[in-house]
């Protein structure tokens, strides 16, 4: 809309009518189509807030429920949905569904900064008061349930997050079907319990059954059947110490990590591109494999590709990076390839800087690996310098 046309309309609301009402619709729309707060989405969150901020000044502030994370603004973010959470409270009363929503929304976000005792404490009092009002198989109680099963999930209190997990997936199952999505997204969320815990045989049964099932409804390129095939491949691959000795078997589970997880790929590269999320998350899962049998050339190839892929999908400056950056000179490191090594690591540092939440740590770290990976390769010239000199003076005494 021309600046004109937006003047014009401004003073005729401010004139003919009632601009709290309009404002409130404005953060109603806004509300519903303000993107979720990740690094990818900043730059139209950031715009985006402009205008939350301009509607919100004027509104009595009721019915707001609007994300502020991005920016790192935690603080005001959480002010919001404490005062949100509040004023659903005094209108609609403690019991209503947008209420209870609220309070769910400010325990995850409380959890999302570690605050784990008060996200416990209000996903608990979120759980109780529909469980008692609609009782324990209406929908807004498994998303309350499902809340705080993620909190103790995150304090590794296995054994309670399972009992809930448990729950939830069967009431899923029970009220809406084997098959339907939230049913096996509960599913799959007992499956990382399963996989945190190291109980692979039990995370492998499920993981397949649940794979099966998304085969079933939606077809063997799905990403959400991608994403099984996925699940499946990192479970291969974490065998316990049991199973090691079956690594290099050709049944083992190792082997089954690598097959699976190269066809798996090689469907995603096909159906979905290289910079795809599944594919990036696939690559990672076979260099991790492909690490634990020491296969460091391939690990190196696949490093490489990881890298560009992630640099095309997200970026030059993405956390991400960050991360397949460090890793590929550790990499370098084991292949006792210094020079790329430190050269990876000088870069690393530099572009750890820009990145204002990640400075310190990576820089400190990065700083840390490329000293290591110069005095790492400094020692092994100097012995490498050292053996040979030996080696040529042995030469010339034996000749002599």
């Amino acid at each position: 809309m021309h600046r004109l046309v937006q003047l014009k309309t401004q003073k005729w609301v401010i004139s003919e009518g009632p601009v709290a009402e309009f404002a409130k619709l404005a953060m109603k729309t806004m509300s519903a189509s303000y993107p979720e707060g990740r690094f990818e989405t900043r730059e139209i969150c950031l715009r985006y807030l402009l205008h939350a901020n301009a509607s919100y000044s004027n509104t009595s502030t009721q019915f707001i429920r609007i994300p502020l994370l991005i920016k790192g603004e935690i603080k005001k973010a959480e002010a919001l949905e404490i005062q949100a959470a509040e004023i659903f409270k005094r209108v609609a009363g403690v019991e209503h569904s947008d209420t209870l929503h609220s309070m769910n929304d400010l325990a995850v976000k409380y959890l999302e900064q570690g605050r784990h005792k008060e996200a416990e404490d209000l996903g608990v009092q979120a759980l109780e008061i529909p469980k008692r009002t609609l009782g324990e198989e209406h929908l807004d109680v498994i998303i309350m349930m499902s809340t705080l099963a993620r909190i103790y999930h995150d304090q590794s209190r296995w054994k309670e997050a399972e009992e809930l997990q448990v729950r939830v997936a069967e009431t899923y199952k029970r009220v809406l079907g084997e098959e339907h999505p939230d049913t096996l997204t509960a599913f799959n969320n007992r499956l990382v319990t399963f996989q945190e815990q190291g109980r692979w045989s039990e995370a492998e049964d499920l993981a397949v059954e649940i794979l099966e099932k998304c085969k079933k409804m939606l077809g063997p390129e799905h990403p959400d059947t991608l994403t099984c095939m996925s699940n499946l491949t990192a479970i291969y691959g974490g065998a316990t110490p049991v199973e090691r000795s079956r690594k290099t078997s050709s049944t083992g589970p190792i082997r089954k990590a690598e097959d699976f997880g190269s066809q798996l790929l090689e469907v995603e590269r096909r159906v979905l591109g290289d910079d795809h999320r599944l594919t990036l998350q696939s690559s990672g899962i076979l260099i991790e494999v492909y690490k634990g049998q020491n296969r460091w050339k391939e690990v190196a190839y696949l490093g490489i590709r990881l890298l560009e892929a992630q640099k095309k999908k997200l970026g030059e400056e993405h956390p991400d990076i960050l991360d397949s950056m460090n890793s590929l000179a550790l990499v370098y490191q084991r292949q006792g390839r210094w020079k790329e090594a430190e050269d990876m690591g000088t870069i690393l540092v530099e572009l750890s800087k820009k990145l204002y939440y990640y400075a310190h740590c990576y820089s400190t770290a990065s700083t840390a690996s490329t000293a290591s990976t110069a005095s790492t390769a400094s020692t092994a010239s100097t012995a490498s310098t050292a053996s040979t000199a030996s080696t040529a003076s042995t030469a010339t005494f034996q000749s002599s």
